[in-house]
């Protein structure tokens, strides 16, 4: 098990967004998070790296445990570090979102940002080629690093952007709609992908799409009526 949820309720402006949810998530598997829009499936990513925070008016109770650094954590505990936590549970947002640099640099942006492993300078260059290796992408852009990341294509962006999560070692991955506003092509080198990263880091993937969470998940929960249950 990588996550324990216990009783967390959600609210936003005193509207409750998510009631009473009791979930386990389970390390190195997908698990796959649907519902209706508006059901609660990105507010409950944002609980479990605490990005609730930056928007007034959030509020949660109840508790989450995420088995982080080989101990349990209770990422409610205001002593927890929060560059620390967003590093180890790494989010990918719905559309592809490079930052306005070069690929190289927003590769190194976790480095500046988060509290990411540190890795010597002369380290750096290795780490960005292997981590462009590990989302399939070096090879596409190995003689444009210095190029700009707003110049690479929408699947070649939310590539990138996975692989600025990666670089950082996280060991959850979060994803909010991946493939929503891919190529049918792009959309299977994204799940192809994810299948191979769940070796190494346990994966949570928003998904309105039930063919691609047939495909790809090893447990699927579905959020209704600001509830959600396991379906397998």
């Amino acid at each position: 098990m990588k996550i324990k949820i216990n009783n967390l309720f959600f609210k936003y402006k005193n509207t409750d967004v998510l009631k009473n949810i009791n979930l386990e998530i389970m390390k190195n598997k997908i698990t796959a998070v649907s519902g209706v829009s508006g059901a609660g499936k990105s507010t409950l990513l944002l609980c479990l790296n605490r990005l609730y925070e930056e928007f007034e008016g959030a509020g949660v109770s109840g508790s989450i445990h995420s088995f982080l650094d080989n101990k349990w954590v209770d990422i409610f505990d205001r002593s927890v570090h929060l560059p620390w936590l967003r590093q180890k549970t790494g989010l990918v947002f719905q559309n592809p979102n490079p930052f306005p640099m070069s690929i190289e640099k927003n590769l190194l942006f976790p480095f500046r940002l988060l509290s990411a492993p540190k890795i010597e300078s002369e380290n750096l260059e290795t780490e960005i080629i292997n981590t462009l290796k590990k989302v399939h992408l070096y090879e596409e852009v190995k003689n444009r690093l210095k190029m700009p990341a707003s110049s690479l294509s929408g699947g070649q962006q939310q590539r990138l952007s996975i692989a600025r999560a990666l670089i950082a070692k996280p060991e959850i991955l979060m994803l909010d709609e991946p493939t929503s506003s891919l190529d049918p092509e792009s959309e299977k080198k994204i799940e192809a992908l994810l299948m191979e990263l769940k070796k190494e880091c346990t994966i949570i993937i928003v998904s309105h799409s039930q063919e691609q969470i047939q495909r790809i998940s090893d447990h699927h929960i579905k959020i209704e009526n600001k509830t959600a249950s396991a379906l397998y």
